[in-house]
């Protein structure tokens, strides 16, 4: 916490960083889905677990990404 940045920009830099672990961890709990995908009889039913952590995925890697540039 020895940043030479004031308080605000540190906070932002913590928000952003929360939010890029948030993306890595919804990747591994998409990988988790697609490998019982692998092994399933019902794909409809049971692709739409690997759709939801998909987009939550994308959306948390893009928000991070669009912080990053306001910060």
């Amino acid at each position: 916490w020895r940043l030479n940045i004031d308080r605000r920009r540190r906070l932002a830099l913590l928000g952003l960083f929360s939010i890029g672990f948030f993306a890595c961890i919804t990747s591994m709990v998409r990988m988790k889905y697609v490998v019982q995908y692998s092994m399933t009889y019902d794909e409809t039913w049971d692709n739409v677990d690997i759709a939801v952590w998909s987009m939550l995925e994308q959306f948390s890697a893009l928000f991070a990404d669009f912080r990053r540039e306001a910060t």
